[in-house]
């Protein structure tokens, strides 16, 4: 009776250490996928803010400081000034870069924004395996110039 009841405990204890395991690995997959989840969100932002400054820049084609203005003006809450409901903070001339081209060229030509996002990850360990800290996200939108400078 010793015997079954001394492999009856050796058996809970692997179980716990199987269930521990197991755990963990669920647990980090679902971190995995709330930051990629949160870089996609990202990428979005960025994307939808890229398409901004286009259809501007296809009226003001010659303004590119206006341009850019409106790209980080995207995500402004009118109702709430200074309140950004979004994770990437436009503003941030460190992690955004914004830039425009084809500047002031003459109607029917296409005009590109493209903006730049270093997106921190937040899980640790898929740093290591990837081996950096941030993924530069890149969204571009490009307009034809409907009227000159």
């Amino acid at each position: 009776m010793k015997k079954t009841s001394f492999h009856f405990r050796k058996q809970r204890g692997q179980s716990l250490m199987e269930m521990g395991i197991f755990l963990m690995l669920l647990l980090w997959l679902l971190a995995a996928a709330v930051d990629f989840g949160i870089g996609y969100f990202s990428f979005t932002t960025i994307r939808d803010a890229a398409q901004e400054g286009a259809v501007y820049a296809a009226t003001h084609s010659s303004d590119s400081t206006g341009i850019i203005y409106r790209v980080r003006h995207y995500a402004d809450d009118p109702a709430h000034p200074g309140n950004h409901p979004i994770p990437v903070d436009l503003w941030d001339t460190s992690k955004v870069v914004v830039t425009v081209g084809n500047v002031g060229n003459s109607p029917g030509l296409p005009i590109t924004v493209t903006v730049v996002y270093n997106y921190d990850l937040t899980l640790p360990f898929l740093s290591t395996i990837i081996g950096r800290n941030t993924i530069p996200l890149r969204a571009a939108a490009t307009a034809v110039i409907l009227k000159g400078p």
